[in-house]
């Protein structure tokens, strides 16, 4: 059975800035695909009342005065976000994220900002979809921009200038994405394990072509199969040791190598059933209008 086929998890935000460990969640999604119907969560966030920059509103149209009007308290909405994206880690749900290292960096340093337990203290692994990762491992000679909108329309997916940067709408977008990489290229031949592997080596080999050693910080070891980016090494051994997600709340304490060693994938509960159609498997909700956007 492909990854394809099985339920998915898109997960996006949209933020005040590109740089993952200041930056501040202004809206943010998790899509649950299974099934024909997506299940869409959407979150505005109050940024704790700190200012939107001129040049992230004009991305995703979200202003200072609209979020401290209309939106959550930060706090509250990071901790939702949290629980949600976990809730499907413990369900065995791949969490489907363009450019997974900016997104998941972002949110840990929202959940240590706040004070809430990161994704990192899960007692599971996190099992991650990351097209814009597989599209430039399947197709590197490829010209042209890599942003989602063009990646999506090179597999045949336009985007309307009303889903553009929304949070839901990218989530939407990735999810498709994802689907035709896994009817249209050898990826899709991969179990989800398999796929894990196969994107940490991409993703290596791509950052090392593109970030100088030189200037790259001492930082601790990379969390959650190294889609989160380490802590710088001298934060690493000033706060307090985070306790365990466990699906009700905080666990017992365990030690930083252990919290992190999740490169082995621990099976999840029950199988997933297949929904093939006579003619061949595929996800319904990703086939179906909207989706059927790519082939397969």
């Amino acid at each position: 059975m492909s990854w394809g086929d099985g339920p998915f998890c898109a997960f996006d935000l949209e933020t005040t800035s590109v740089d993952p460990e200041t930056t501040r969640i202004v809206t943010a999604s998790v899509v649950t695909i299974v099934g024909a119907t997506p299940r869409v969560r959407s979150w505005l966030t109050d940024v704790d009342g700190e200012e939107i920059p001129a040049e992230a509103t004009a991305v995703h149209g979200i202003t200072t005065e609209r979020a401290r009007a209309h939106g959550t308290p930060a706090a509250r909405a990071v901790k939702e976000i949290r629980d949600a994206l976990a809730s499907a880690m413990y369900d065995g749900i791949p969490l489907v994220i363009f450019n997974a290292p900016f997104d998941l960096t972002g949110l840990d340093r929202e959940c240590r900002r706040h004070d809430i337990e990161p994704l990192g203290a899960a007692r599971v692994p996190l099992r991650v979809i990351d097209p814009l990762v597989l599209d430039r491992a399947v197709d590197k000679y490829r010209k042209g921009s890599r942003k989602l909108v063009d990646i999506a329309r090179h597999y045949g997916i336009t985007l309307t200038e009303d889903e553009a940067h929304t949070s839901d709408g990218d989530c939407l977008a990735t999810a498709r994405v994802a689907w035709c990489l896994a009817k249209r290229t050898p990826v899709g031949r991969m179990d989800i394990d398999q796929l894990q592997m196969f994107q940490r080596e991409a993703h290596a080999r791509w950052a090392d072509g593109h970030r100088p050693a030189a200037d790259v910080p001492a930082r601790s070891a990379r969390p959650l199969g190294g889609w989160v980016r380490g802590l710088p090494a001298q934060a690493e051994s000033r706060g307090s040791e985070p306790r365990v997600l466990g699906r009700r709340g905080p666990r017992r304490r365990l030690s930083v190598a252990d919290r992190f060693a999740v490169l082995h994938v621990w099976p999840c509960r029950g199988r997933f059933r297949s929904r093939c159609s006579a003619s061949g498997s595929h996800s319904p909700a990703l086939a179906d209008r909207p989706f059927r956007t790519c082939g397969s």
